[in-house]
């Protein structure tokens, strides 16, 4: 398994912390007490005791704050993440088995999140609260919690490297199970030659409805973005029913560049199919929806020769990818 060029960053952040049982002596109060504890099952959710996938929050006048126990294992990576409408009187952190602050969660525009490679195995604490008066009305919030490991698979004498709850199925199709994570999923052909090549996939939803973007990240970059688990730097084809196409250009400073336009023969419906096709020739990149051409352009930002599947994972669904072709030039 490769281990991404970003985790030593977050190993830094943690140094301060070790599995010895010693007290940090920071403010949080040794009297916690777990409301819930969470366990990780056979996919990389995790679920509460009665099964439950994911929590919302409700904050009340009587009660402001939630804290969770979760098993960590040690080098797994785990993806925390809090949303809801307004983040502003949130606070969100990780304490250690003493129950002691490891640290705080990261804000971005729609959510709060915590990133980490656990150290140790052992049981850890998240918790949350809600900083000002509510008065007499409530507020809720969606947290989950998840395993983003990235581990390694073989299909159609491919080698796979995946984050995300993905398995093959018993038709053989790649599939995705989708959770509503508000996360990037993605599977991450192992190939660093790819430069001018033809490559094409089908995707079907168990939905029949293509309403979450889903597409190919291609001259990729191995490093991830912790907040957004997506390329640093790549160039990105994704559909979205009924007939948008979008091409985004990630760069390694967070910034991004937009192209969209539609294509009017996205499929949809019970065992609907789209293929996505990519040709890359030198400096010239052409995309295609149904081998029907869609959008041409210049290769200027090179960044890498990663070449991935990609699921924006919002919604509850299992998206299937079938009939690989890739061919180099």
């Amino acid at each position: 398994m490769r281990i991404p060029k970003w985790l030593p960053l977050f190993i830094l952040l943690i140094t301060g912390y070790s599995c010895e049982k010693t007290s940090t002596d920071l403010n949080h109060p040794s009297s916690l007490i777990s409301e819930v504890h969470l366990s990780l099952k056979s996919v990389p959710i995790y679920t509460d005791e009665s099964g439950n996938t994911y929590l919302t929050l409700n904050f009340s006048p009587d009660t402001l704050s939630h804290t969770y126990s979760i098993f960590f294992e040690q080098n797994r990576i785990y993806y925390l993440n809090l949303s809801g409408e307004d983040l502003e009187p949130i606070g969100f952190w990780l304490l250690t088995p003493e129950k002691d602050t490891l640290f705080f969660g990261e804000r971005m525009d729609r959510f709060l999140y915590i990133y980490w490679q656990s150290v140790c195995t052992d049981t850890f604490y998240v918790c949350t609260s809600y900083n000002e008066a509510l008065g007499l009305k409530t507020e809720d919030y969606h947290l989950t919690f998840e395993e983003l490991t990235i581990l390694d698979l073989e299909w159609e004498d491919l080698q796979l490297e995946y984050s995300g709850d993905w398995f093959i199925n018993a038709n053989n199709y790649l599939t995705l199970a989708c959770h509503n994570t508000g996360q990037t999923k993605w599977v991450r052909i192992n190939d660093n030659s790819l430069f001018n090549y033809d490559f094409s996939t089908e995707v079907g939803l168990r939905s029949g409805m293509p309403d979450i973007y889903t597409g190919i990240a291609f001259f990729s970059t191995d490093n991830l973005w912790p907040a957004l688990n997506h390329p640093m730097g790549c160039y990105e084809f994704k559909i979205l029913a009924p007939d948008d196409w979008e091409r985004r250009t990630w760069f390694s400073d967070g910034g991004y560049g937009v192209s969209y336009g539609k294509a009017g023969n996205i499929n949809t419906g019970a065992d609907s199919w789209n293929e996505l096709g990519l040709s890359t020739s030198y400096d010239s990149v052409t995309l295609s929806v149904n081998e029907e051409e869609v959008h041409r352009f210049r290769n200027t930002y090179f960044m890498d020769n990663g070449l991935y599947i990609t699921v924006d994972d919002l919604k509850e669904d299992t998206v299937y990818f079938r009939n690989f072709s890739l061919n180099k030039q």
